[in-house]
C-alpha cells in the first residue's frame, strides 16, 4: 500500500476506534442511568439494545450527513427522559415488585418501548427535514432551553450519584447514602468525575482527558485490587463492578413480542415521555447542529441533517436504542486528529457494537465508578454552564427563568419545567411588550406634510393652520395591554383630523377593537375626525368583524398615510377660504405672489412657450439631459422614481402654481426623476436657450427670475427636506 495512502487510512482508524471507545463507555453510562435499581439485572439487555442502536445510528449519519467531517452519536439530552419510562411502566412498589419476579421480561419490555419511542421520534425528525420545518424548533425562549438543559444535566448528577452508590435514589433512597460503603463509593465516583472536568477545563475541552482520566483510575483500582490480593468477583470489590455479567455474547435479536404487556393503561402512561422525547430530541438536534457548524467553518444544511437524524434514530429504534444525531463531541474529536473523512466514522460505529460480538466478560473489568464518573461530570458541566455561568451574559429576569426552569425540574420533573418556564417566559414577555409604545410617531400637520408640492402661499398656510391635522403611526401587536396607550395619545384640543395610520401594525385583537371604537367616540366628543390608514387585508377583515369605519367625522377613507394628509390638508385649505390667495395662473403672477413685484405678462412672454399634455403623457424623463423647467399651469402631475425590475416609484405630486425641473436646470445635472401628468395638464416652459436670451436682451428681468428661482428652490428645499425626514422616522 502507497505511503501516502497509509498515511491517511491508519489516522482515520485511530480516530474512529478512539471516538468509538469514548462512545462505548458514554453508552454504557446511558445504560446504566436506565437499567438500574429494580432492573439493574436486565443491564445486558440494554447493553445489547443501545450499543447496537448506537454503532447503527453512527454508521447512518457518517454515510448520509453532508459534510464528511461530522460523525454521529447517541443523542444525550433525551437521555434523561428515556429513565422515565421504567417508572411509567412500572409505577410504585407493584411495578418494583413485578420487576422482581422477572426483571428480564420487565427490561425487555423497557427496552422497545425506548425503541417504539426512537421510532416515532425519527419519523417525527425526517417530517420536519423533508417540509423545512427544522428551524421551528429554535423558537423556544433560551432561558427555557437553558433551564432545561441544566435540569438534564441535574438528572444526569442524580444518575450518576445512584450509579455510583448502587443505590436507587427514588423515594427515600438518598438516606442510604448514609452508609460508608455507599458514601465512598460515591465519593470516588464524585472525585474522577470533578477531575476531569478540571482537567478539561485546563486543556481547553481536549478529547484525550476523558479516555486518559478514565484509563488510569481503571488500571489503579485493578492494581490495588491485585496488590490487596482482592479476586474479580470477591464480595469486597463486588458493589464496586458493574458485573459480574455472563460469559458469551451479548448480541441478541431485538424482542418486539415483548411489546405484547404494553396495554392501554401504559401506553397512556408513556404516551406523554414519547412527546417530551421527541420534542427534546427535535430541539437538541438543531442545536447540535448549529454548534457543529462552527466546528466544521461551513454551512450545514439543519433541515438535511433531520432527515439524516431521523433515519439514523429510527434504525436505532428497531434495535431497542435511543436516539442517534450528529456529534458535536465526536466531530471535535476527529477534527482535533486532523480527519475529514468519513472513514472515522464507520470505524467508530463499528466499533461501538464490538463488545456485543466480544462477549459480556468485557464488560466484568468496568468498575461502576468509571461509569457514574461520565454521568456526573456531564450533569454538574451541563449545570454550571446553563444555571450558573449564564447569569453573566443574561438580565436577571431571563436568568430567574433558568433558576425557575430547573428548580421545576428538581421538583416535579421534566414535562413540568418546559411548562412552568413557558408560562414565566410569556408573563416576562407581556410585561416587557407592555414596556414598548404602540406609538410609534405623533406629529402635526404643520410640520409633518404629504408628498404634495404646493405653491408658496399655500405652504404658508399649512404651516399656520396644519397642527389641526394629528398623525399617530402604531407599531406592533395591539392586544389588551397595550392599545390602552392609544386613548391617552389622542389629542385633547385644536385638532380637526385624527390620522390613526396601521402601515406598521402586525393585528390586534378584539380588545384593541373596543379601544378603537372607545377612541371614536372621544373623538367625537372633542369635535375630530378620524381616518384609518394603511390597513393590510387582514387588518381590513378584522375592521369589518368589528364593524369599524375606516373614517368618521366626514372624512373621506384613504389607502395611505399620504392620502390621509392630503385629504385633511385639502380640508383645512379649503377652511381657509377667501383668506387664501389665488394660485398664480401663469408664471408671471409668480413675480407679485412670492416678491411682491409684478412683472408685464408681455414683458416675458416672449421668452415663454405654452404646452399641453394628455393624460399620462411624461413631461420631464428620468436620464434625460436638463434643458427646460416648467411651471405648471393647469392640471395636476407626479413625480416618479424609475426602478430597473420593478415599478415607477411615486415620491410626490403637484397642481397649479409649482415649478417642475428647476434643479437639473440651474445645476446642470441630468434629470433625477420622471415628471408624469396625472390628467390632462397645461405648462409654460423656459428654455436653457430662452433664458440665455432673456439675460442678453433684459438683464434686469432675467435677474428677477433669477431671484424668484432662488426662493422657489429654497421652498423646495425646505419641502424636500421635510419629506425625507418623514419618511426616514
Amino acid at each position: 500500500m502507497p505511503r501516502a495512502r497509509v498515511g491517511v487510512i491508519v489516522p482515520s482508524l485511530i480516530g474512529g476506534v478512539i471516538v468509538g471507545v469514548v462512545n462505548i463507555v458514554k453508552a454504557m453510562a446511558i445504560v446504566g442511568l436506565i437499567y438500574h435499581g429494580p432492573l439493574a439485572p436486565s443491564f445486558l439487555v440494554g447493553i445489547n439494545a443501545v450499543l447496537l442502536g448506537a454503532g447503527l445510528s453512527m454508521l447512518i449519519v457518517s454515510a448520509l450527513i453532508e459534510a464528511p467531517a461530522v460523525l454521529g452519536a447517541p443523542l444525550l439530552a433525551p437521555v434523561v427522559v428515556f429513565t422515565l419510562f421504567p417508572e411509567a411502566l412500572f409505577p410504585g412498589a407493584a411495578g418494583a415488585a413485578t420487576i422482581a419476579r422477572d426483571p428480564e421480561a420487565a427490561g425487555r419490555l423497557v427496552a422497545m418501548v425506548c425503541g417504539l419511542a426512537s421510532l416515532v421520534a425519527g419519523a417525527s425528525f425526517w417530517l420536519l427535514g423533508k417540509y423545512r420545518l427544522g428551524t421551528t424548533a429554535r423558537f423556544l425562549p433560551y432561558p427555557v432551553v437553558a433551564g432545561f438543559n441544566a435540569g438534564i444535566g441535574w438528572l444526569f448528577l442524580l444518575g450518576g450519584i445512584g450509579l455510583g452508590s448502587d443505590l436507587h435514589l427514588g423515594g427515600g433512597g438518598w438516606v442510604h447514602l448514609a452508609d460508608p460503603s455507599a458514601l465512598l463509593r460515591c465519593g470516588v465516583s464524585f472525585g474522577i468525575g470533578i477531575l476531569m472536568l478540571v482537567l478539561e477545563a485546563r486543556t481547553k475541552g481536549h478529547w484525550a482527558v476523558m479516555p486518559a482520566v478514565l484509563a488510569i483510575a481503571v488500571a489503579g483500582f485493578h492494581l490495588a485490587r491485585l496488590a490487596l490480593g482482592v479476586g474479580l468477583h470477591g464480595r469486597a470489590v463486588a458493589a464496586w463492578m458493574l458485573g459480574p455479567f455472563p460469559p458469551g455474547r451479548i448480541l441478541a435479536v431485538p424482542d418486539w413480542h415483548a411489546l405484547a404487556g404494553l396495554d392501554p393503561p401504559r401506553l397512556a402512561a408513556i404516551t406523554p415521555v414519547v412527546l417530551m422525547v421527541v420534542l427534546v430530541g427535535a430541539i437538541s438536534c438543531t442545536l447540535l447542529i448549529a454548534g457543529i457548524e462552527l466546528e466544521v467553518k461551513r454551512p450545514l444544511d439543519i433541515d438535511h441533517g433531520l432527515r439524516v437524524a431521523g433515519l439514523a434514530s429510527a434504525a436505532a429504534g428497531l434495535t431497542g436504542g435511543l436516539l442517534g444525531a450528529p456529534s458535536l463531541m465526536s466531530t471535535t474529536v476527529a477534527l482535533r486528529m486532523g480527519r475529514r473523512d468519513r472513514l472515522t466514522g464507520l470505524v467508530a460505529g463499528l466499533v461501538c457494537m464490538v463488545p456485543l460480538l466480544a462477549g459480556a466478560a468485557v464488560l466484568n473489568v468496568v468498575p461502576r465508578f468509571a461509569v457514574a464518573a461520565v454521568l456526573i461530570s456531564t450533569g454538574l458541566d451541563r449545570l454550571v454552564d446553563r444555571a450558573w455561568k449564564t447569569r453573566r451574559s443574561l438580565p436577571w429576569t431571563e436568568w430567574a427563568v433558568v433558576l425557575v426552569v430547573l428548580a421545576t425540574i428538581v421538583w416535579a420533573g421534566l414535562l413540568a419545567g418546559v411548562v412552568m418556564g413557558l408560562a414565566v417566559s410569556l408573563v416576562i414577555f407581556v410585561g416587557n411588550y407592555r414596556r414598548v409604545s404602540v406609538i410609534r410617531l405623533a406629529a402635526a400637520g404643520d410640520a409633518h406634510r404629504s408628498s404634495v408640492i404646493r405653491p408658496p402661499a399655500e405652504d404658508a398656510v399649512l404651516r399656520r393652520d396644519g397642527a389641526a391635522i394629528r398623525l399617530l403611526r402604531l407599531q406592533g401587536y395591539l392586544f389588551f395591554l397595550n392599545a390602552g396607550m392609544l386613548l391617552e395619545a389622542l389629542p385633547a384640543v385644536g385638532a380637526r383630523f385624527l390620522i390613526l395610520d396601521f402601515a406598521a401594525v402586525a393585528g390586534m385583537d378584539s380588545s384593541a377593537g373596543m379601544t378603537l371604537r372607545r377612541a371614536m367616540q372621544i373623538a367625537a366628543e372633542r369635535g375630530y375626525a378620524v381616518l384609518f390608514t394603511g390597513l393590510a387585508p387582514p387588518l381590513r377583515s378584522r375592521f369589518r368583524r368589528l364593524r369599524l369605519p375606516l373614517a368618521t367625522g366626514g372624512a373621506v377613507p384613504a389607502e395611505s398615510e399620504d392620502a390621509g394628509l392630503q385629504h385633511a390638508e385639502s380640508q383645512v385649505l379649503a377652511a381657509t377660504g377667501d383668506g387664501l390667495p389665488a394660485r398664480p395662473a401663469t408664471f408671471v403672477g409668480m413675480f407679485a405672489a412670492l416678491l411682491g413685484q409684478p412683472v408685464p405678462p408681455a414683458r416675458l412672454a416672449p421668452y415663454l412657450t405654452r404646452e399641453s399634455f394628455p393624460g399620462g403623457a411624461t413631461l420631464i424623463r428620468q436620464g434625460d439631459p436638463a434643458e427646460t423647467m416648467l411651471f405648471i399651469v393647469s392640471g395636476r402631475v407626479r413625480v416618479e422614481l424609475d426602478r430597473a425590475g420593478a415599478p415607477p416609484l411615486v415620491v410626490a405630486s403637484a397642481g397649479p402654481g409649482v415649478m417642475m425641473g428647476e434643479i437639473g436646470f440651474y445645476t446642470g445635472v441630468a434629470r433625477t426623476a420622471m415628471v408624469v401628468a396625472e390628467v390632462e395638464t397645461a405648462a409654460e416652459v423656459l428654455t436653457r436657450d430662452g433664458l440665455a436670451r432673456l439675460e442678453r436682451e433684459d438683464p434686469a428681468l432675467a435677474a428677477l427670475v433669477h431671484r424668484l428661482m432662488s426662493c422657489m428652490l429654497a421652498e423646495k428645499l425646505a419641502g424636500s427636506t421635510r419629506r425625507q425626514a418623514q419618511g426616514g422616522t
